[in-house]
């Protein structure tokens, strides 16, 4: 996990997910968050490098309330 220096704004660092941090926090499998993805129903990637895509942990948390959200105004 990596951090977005924030400090100059005043606002906590952003935190960045990889995709398996991303798996274990949603509890979707790969294939479920690249469908999601292109779907729009889900927050984008970012390449960070040549070989690296993360998330942003404020989105991924975002989509996690949400979904909780939706499933409590369901019950």
């Amino acid at each position: 996990m990596r951090e977005l220096d924030s400090t100059a704004s005043g606002t906590r660092p952003e935190s960045l997910l990889r995709l398996n941090a991303v798996v274990a926090r949603t509890s979707l499998s790969r294939s479920e968050i690249y469908r999601l993805m292109s779907e729009g129903a889900f927050p984008q990637n970012f390449k960070l490098g040549e070989r690296s895509v993360v998330w942003r942990e404020s989105e991924v948390s975002a989509w996690i309330h949400g979904v909780v959200h939706r499933q409590q105004g369901a019950s």
